[in-house]
């Protein structure tokens, strides 16, 4: 059990704990190289060695294509369409979600990956965040989804299909609605997938729904689960509306009272048909028998383009603030006033002490707490399998002033179409020519082109990307 990224696959995952009561999430962002069009960017939630937050891939295809739609998984869906928009861009192949940062130590992990093929015309960002944190056996992960475009997000939420129970929450909840999709579309409940249905009419499985009106922050939890369960926390600075229902949870046999599972969708919708930008927010507490729960969970005030919250643990109280703009300083206060400023994605303030992912530095009160060396630059070279130890390595420009705290970091790639692919450091040898070598796990997966200067994919994609092609090195400071 540990944390790992596939980033030419599309697979990242974040792991704390033992089985007991461990928390695992698992990230997708598959591109559609044959694989279902709706795992695009998407996630899996796993308490004390149980997945309770989960699609349904894994069982046997649908008559009806249920799996096949966005909405069957957990994600955000945008405008009620499915990833991809329309079923013809469906049909056609789509490299995966770009995974732009992941760092991994063992009380803090921190993965962002972003899509840009989701929703190629809707949305200008479609984006997630998520963040692990734990002190003890108290831990708990964090989302921010964001979403640039469409007048209508949905926040989809699916317990995992052999988990009981039926979510509720502490918002005044109402019966209804009949269905989720728009008036003017009738749900066909004996079409097949071969239709097309599943495209149009996914948001018409939801049955047996109640409502809530949300006004920013809200809680759910499965009533009735036994064993590991989970708790989420809405922490949102907008109105939306909370339904609670049911979807099915086994495709290959007919729907019935024991086939389905918990399901919930928070939706945010423009009154005026405008452009939203939302920035979903969620906390995803575990449930173990024998960890208190956490003692408070809030939303901070902050400066636009940052996340703050404050999380309340058996420790103490943590400040876990995000920057939206990486790479940019930003300034926040702490609720007791002392100034904040980093450059970083996201950083922890706790009992512990501090700690920075990604960015140069971390300053409390004036003071820097936290610096990091951010080795970045330009791939002048590739070569494959020169020695045993390694599948190969990038020969790029300058030397690493610390080489040794690069091993077992993660190596991002950029290509000149904003594409991003990553591998695991094995280890960084500086050359006496002023070049160093960077030598990773996984097969380089590109060649470049001595007469263009392209990246020629021999792996996935099997594309030619033009340059330039620019590496960073992420990390984790103290």
């Amino acid at each position: 059990r540990r944390p790992l990224l596939l980033g030419g696959g599309g697979i990242g995952r974040l792991s704390m704990g033992d089985d007991g009561d461990g928390l695992d999430v698992e990230l997708l962002g598959w591109g559609d190289q044959g694989a279902s069009p709706s795992r695009r960017l998407i996630h899996r939630i796993a308490v004390g060695g149980r997945i309770v937050l989960s699609d349904i891939d894994d069982a046997p295809a649908s008559l009806h294509g249920w799996e096949r739609a966005t909405a069957s998984h957990n994600t955000v869906m945008v405008d009620g369409l499915n990833h991809r928009e329309t079923i013809v861009e469906a049909r056609r192949e789509a490299p995966a979600s770009d995974f732009l940062f992941f760092a991994a130590d063992r009380d803090f992990q921190v993965a962002t990956f972003e899509d840009r093929y989701a929703y190629p015309d809707s949305t200008t960002r479609y984006r997630e965040t998520m963040i692990l944190s734990g002190i003890g056996r108290q831990r708990y992960a964090v989302s921010i989804f964001e979403v640039r475009g469409g007048s209508q997000h949905d926040q989809v939420i699916h317990a995992a299909p052999d988990v009981a129970g039926r979510w509720k929450t502490n918002a005044a909840v109402a019966e209804g609605p009949e269905s989720l999709l728009p008036s003017t579309i009738r749900f066909l409940p004996e079409a097949r997938a071969e239709d097309g249905r599943w495209f149009a009419q996914a948001l018409g499985e939801f049955q047996d729904l109640n409502h809530a009106r949300v006004d920013r922050s809200a809680t759910a939890w499965l009533e009735g689960a036994s064993g590991p369960s989970i708790r989420l926390h809405f922490l949102n600075d907008f109105r939306a509306t909370l339904y609670l229902g049911e979807t099915p949870r086994d495709r290959a046999v007919a729907k019935t009272e024991a086939t389905k599972r918990a399901s919930l969708v928070l939706r945010r919708r423009s009154k005026d048909g405008a452009a939203l930008d939302s920035n979903f927010v969620t906390v995803f507490e575990p449930i173990v028998a024998g960890v208190p729960a956490l003692r408070r969970v809030n939303r901070l005030d902050s400066p636009p383009d940052t996340i703050a919250l404050l999380v309340e643990t058996n420790a103490g109280p943590e400040i876990l603030a995000v920057n939206l703009s990486p790479g940019v300083r930003r300034g926040l206060s702490a609720p007791d006033g002392t100034s904040l400023a980093t450059d970083g994605l996201a950083i922890r303030l706790s009992s512990t002490g501090a700690v920075l992912a990604g960015g140069s530095f971390l300053d409390v009160a004036g003071k820097r707490v936290a610096t990091r060396e951010n080795p970045s630059g330009r791939i002048s070279g590739v070569l494959r399998a020169i020695d045993r130890s390694s599948r190969g390595c990038f020969e790029v420009a300058g030397t690493f002033a610390r080489p040794e705290e690069s091993t077992g970091r993660v190596l991002f790639i950029r290509h000149g179409d904003a594409s991003t692919h990553s591998w695991t450091i094995d280890r960084v040898e500086n050359g006496k020519n002023g070049r160093a070598r960077v030598f990773v796990r996984e097969e380089p997966g590109f060649l470049l082109d001595a007469t263009t200067g392209e990246a020629v994919y021999y792996q996935f994609p099997g594309d030619r990307l033009a340059g330039p092609h620019r590496f960073r090195v992420a990390g984790i400071a103290r």
